[in-house]
């Protein structure tokens, strides 16, 4: 029996393929095989923002690529399960695959999951760090989020805010610098919650870091841009609000 294929599970870092790191190049450049996970937007366009990282740095040309339609919610069991099979066959026939995932695979990211399934079926796979979208957050906005013995805290933004955990949070930023992330159905409140709880000017939101649409709104500013969020529910949603990150910073 000839050799298994393995698993790589690439993180192509926050969004400029600049910013992909040498070992995830060099990985993609030699599987034959790329899952990628797609978003599909209500006109119904299909769109990966991993894949369209990997396309300015990877020859793709004679890649068997293989798009899967990923959320983070609970009911996807079906698509995990599907590409877990499509995986597989090609695992067992010897071909290396990845599976290319935004910022770091480690990081509030569908490749965990996927990677757990295949292990579990007896293959093996390996993780590739990526640069997350948090790290270069802070440097797109030349701030620092730690230092000496400070605490870093990351936080999904839609799930603390929804069940009350976010207001205690950040009430008090003594307990180091909070970075909220995943904030695509709560963001307008958040950031009006930042000014209502008085820290909104030791906090800033970056979207869309190290990307050609990249914004960065300290918060002096955030009543004023929530005001234009409120006044169009399209302004970012494809894209802004979920390639949001807000760092408080006491």
């Amino acid at each position: 029996m000839g050799k298994s294929g393995i698993l790589y599970v690439v993180g192509t870092g926050p969004g400029s393929s600049e910013l992909m790191t040498l070992g995830a190049v060099r990985t993609l450049q030699k599987c034959p095989v790329i899952f990628y996970p797609v978003t599909q937007s209500k006109s119904g366009q299909q769109k990966s923002r991993a894949l369209e990282t990997v396309k300015d740095a990877v020859d793709l040309g004679k890649k068997i690529l293989l798009p899967l339609e990923f959320s983070m919610r609970k009911n996807d069991s079906l698509v995990y399960e599907d590409a877990k099979e499509k995986c597989l066959a090609f695992l067992r026939e010897g071909k290396d695959c990845a599976f290319v995932t935004i910022g770091d695979p480690s990081v509030f990211s569908t490749a965990g999951k996927f990677a757990s399934m295949i292990c579990g079926a007896g293959f093996g796979a390996k993780f590739l760090a990526g640069i997350p979208s948090f790290c270069q957050a802070a440097a797109s906005a030349s701030t620092v989020l730690c230092q000496a013995e400070e605490d870093l805290h990351i936080i999904c933004g839609d799930e603390w805010f929804f069940d009350g955990r976010l207001t205690k949070e950040l009430s008090s930023l003594d307990g180091g610098t909070k970075v909220i992330m995943k904030m695509n159905k709560s963001l307008i409140q958040i950031l009006l919650l930042t000014v209502e709880l008085g820290i909104e000017e030791k906090c800033l939101l970056v979207q869309n870091a190290s990307m050609e649409d990249e914004r960065i709104i300290y918060g002096k500013d955030f009543a004023a841009f929530a005001e234009i969020l409120l006044a169009d529910e399209s302004f970012g949603k494809e894209s802004g609000r979920y390639f949001s990150v807000l760092i408080c910073r006491g």
